[in-house]
């Protein structure tokens, strides 16, 4: 029985294992940050926002944190609008005009009353992830994103190919955003390259001399096949030639066959009239003999 073994070891220490979560999970919600900010930390940002890529099995056991944080924000959301509207946001900001308990003490009450669940809130995703400005993105720009989703923030894809190194499978973890707010965060499109006038030059000159070489490979072309045209005319010509002179020799052929089988039906003819006669002359002498006896 695996009493009190859930999730996976992943080959750490317990106090490894959760330090490891919390990075991640505060690494995904600080891909929110502006690029001002990013530019102050020193942080480029490579994926788009709201994603990590990382192995999958590591995507799922950080899934159920992230998820949690979202949870805990997503409920807390009534709670500061309830605040905002007692007090708006604006008099909080120092200046003349401040809102303070000493100036408005009953107002004050009301308000930490109804602000008092989401300072909890902030406090307990905190404690989870250990980075107040993941916090501070979390309750304020990735609630807003999410929209008005209850349930399956976060999205995992696995990538084709492995990490380098171990062939682990990689993945991507990313928290899934209304489509509106996916276009502000897509990739910008690249700026227009300035180009010199000189390098505008060379670049017509190079098409120009491409559009003469491609119109002189096409005459080239154009003259090649009517040479080839004109060399199957003449194998055409030599051919029918080739076929006449086959047709005369098989008809004098064909007379001098028939030349000999008449000269030889002729001497048949004379040799069996030539034995008619030696018959005749034969039976002739016959008669001539038996007359003399007689």
């Amino acid at each position: 029985m695996r009493h009190r073994k859930r999730g996976r070891r992943l080959g750490r220490s317990s106090s490894h294992r959760k330090a490891m979560y919390r990075n991640m999970a505060s690494s995904l919600f600080l891909t929110y940050r502006d690029e001002e900010v990013a530019e102050v930390y020193g942080y480029e940002r490579k994926q788009p926002a709201g994603r990590i890529v990382t192995t999958l099995e590591k995507a799922k056991e950080v899934r159920s944190l992230v998820e949690k944080c979202i949870t805990i924000a997503r409920k807390a959301t009534p709670h500061r609008e309830a605040s905002e509207a007692i007090v708006p946001q604006d008099r909080l900001v120092r200046g003349n005009d401040r809102f303070t308990k000493k100036k408005e003490p009953e107002l004050w009450a009301q308000w930490s009353d109804a602000r008092a669940p989401y300072v909890t809130a902030q406090r307990r995703c905190f404690q989870l992830l250990g980075s107040r400005e993941a916090v501070a993105l979390l309750f304020d720009v990735v609630v807003n994103e999410i929209g008005d989703r209850t349930h399956g923030y976060t999205r995992i894809v696995r990538l084709a190919t492995p990490r380098l190194g171990d062939a682990g499978t990689r993945a991507i973890l990313e928290i899934v955003q209304d489509d509106k707010v996916r276009e502000s965060y897509s990739s910008t499109e690249a700026p227009a390259l300035e180009v010199d006038e000189d390098e505008a030059v060379e670049d017509v000159e190079a098409t120009e001399e491409i559009a003469d070489d491609e119109a002189s490979d096409e005459a080239s072309d154009d003259t090649a096949s009517e040479e080839a045209a004109d060399d199957a005319e003449a194998i055409d010509a030599d051919d029918d030639g080739e076929e006449t002179e086959e047709e005369a020799s098989d008809d004098s052929d064909a007379e001098a066959e028939a030349v000999a089988e008449d000269e030889a039906s002729d001497d048949t003819d004379e040799a069996e009239a030539s034995d008619e006669q030696a018959d005749n002359d034969e039976s002739g002498e016959e008669s001539e003999t038996e007359e003399s006896d007689d």
